[in-house]
């Protein structure tokens, strides 16, 4: 490295994705799609709730916006929560 180039690569990381939950050793603890996706609403909806008084979730919609079977999660959040609530 002679400190004259350099680059910058963008990769796309979520939670959502296999290799996300991968640890040396190659053991992965969210194999199912299914898992990954109760973690992140967990996480962002409930995790941060319990741990910081607060949701990480700004309500932006742009999960929303981008998931192509058209799930809205903060959506999803607020049916469970008035389910519940009946």
């Amino acid at each position: 490295m002679d400190g004259n180039e350099s680059a910058k690569i963008k990769r796309l990381h979520s939670c959502n994705l296999l290799d996300f939950a991968t640890v040396a050793g190659g053991h992965n603890f969210r194999v199912d799609r299914e898992t990954r996706l109760k973690y992140r609403y967990y996480h962002q909806h409930r995790g941060f709730v319990e741990t910081y008084e607060e949701p990480l979730c700004v309500g932006c919609y742009r999960c929303g916006r981008v998931c192509l079977a058209g799930i809205n999660p903060p959506d999803i959040i607020i049916d469970l929560q008035t389910e519940y609530m009946e």
